[in-house]
């Protein structure tokens, strides 16, 4: 058996005004709220139940306005894991997202991009105490905070808040049964970046020798590389050699490999410890020859 809620989701200014928006910005914000959705689900029943985004057809003039439904398959599974009745379960999924109530979105909204100073879990309870600087104590649900600690649900707020830091987009906001839940402006953008630090996080940088796995040519994407113990997934941020594929003066073949400079950044998330790898530099480029030795002396001019 499968449950569903429905909310709205729009987007304002000059460019939506006649109820038309690009789907180039449109698509990888509702790809992101889909994302979103599931690490929220993730978090409130440890993913044990399918939750999807659905999108209906009915389109409103004035603003970019969509119908979407978040549809939980398996729903008695689901409820079985609470103690509260029904429409609190299911309460909980919506709510920590910000669809239904104070969430994640509303938390980074209040942020104002700050980190906070200070966070005490509150005795018996499920909430946390939380304390920007300059503002008073607010007291959310712990799924709510580790969530605004969860790089994944950061990044996918960040991209559906992106359209509004274009020309053309003035306002997002959430409606649910009606009423306005969220409403962000292009001011308050930024505060929904995606996180670059994280508290305590570990940063180092060194050559390494990396075997192309497999390339990505589209912008944004990670490159699958092995480093002689494993595969990673790395970001490429080199912003030359990015240009070099993009105009075909680098071309890919078999065992290719690079030498390049690796920046690797740990972190830890409760009682998870993170990791992310990207290329900052890429020294040498080249295939290896035929002798079985690779050559990596100077760079190609």
């Amino acid at each position: 058996m499968a449950e569903e809620t429905d909310f709205q989701f729009y987007y304002d200014g000059e460019l939506v005004d006649a109820g038309i928006m690009d789907a180039r910005d449109l698509a990888p914000a509702l790809l992101a709220l889909a994302d979103l959705i599931d690490s929220a689900n993730k978090e409130v029943s440890g993913g044990s139940s399918n939750v999807s985004l659905r999108v209906h057809s009915d389109f409103k003039n004035k603003c970019f306005e969509v119908n979407l439904s978040v549809v939980v398959g398996y729903y008695r599974q689901f409820v079985d894991m609470f103690t509260a009745p029904e429409a609190q379960a299911w309460a909980a999924l919506c709510s920590v997202i910000g669809i239904s109530g104070f969430g994640l979105l509303q938390l980074i909204k209040k942020s104002k991009g700050r980190k906070p100073t200070r966070v005490v879990a509150i005795q018996h309870t499920q909430k946390v105490s939380i304390e920007f600087d300059g503002d008073d104590p607010i007291e959310v649900d712990e799924r709510v905070f580790r969530l605004f600690q969860n790089s994944a649900a950061r990044n996918a707020a960040a991209k559906i808040v992106a359209p509004l830091e274009r020309d053309g987009y003035e306002e997002l906001g959430i409606k649910y049964r009606g009423e306005k839940v969220l409403k962000v402006n292009k001011e308050e953008a930024p505060y929904f970046r995606a996180l670059e630090e994280y508290e305590d996080e570990i940063v180092s940088e060194s050559p390494a020798y990396v075997k192309i796995i497999t390339p990505s040519f589209k912008e944004g994407n990670k490159w699958r590389v092995h480093d002689g113990d494993s595969i990673k997934s790395v970001d490429i941020l080199d912003e030359d050699f990015l240009l070099r594929v993009r105009t075909r003066d680098e071309l890919f073949g078999n065992n290719d490999y690079m030498r390049v400079v690796m920046r690797t950044k740990q972190w830890r998330e409760g009682e998870k410890i993170k990791v992310t790898h990207a290329i900052v530099k890429v020294l040498k480029h080249e295939t290896i020859p035929k002798n079985g030795q690779l050559d990596f002396g100077e760079n190609k001019s």
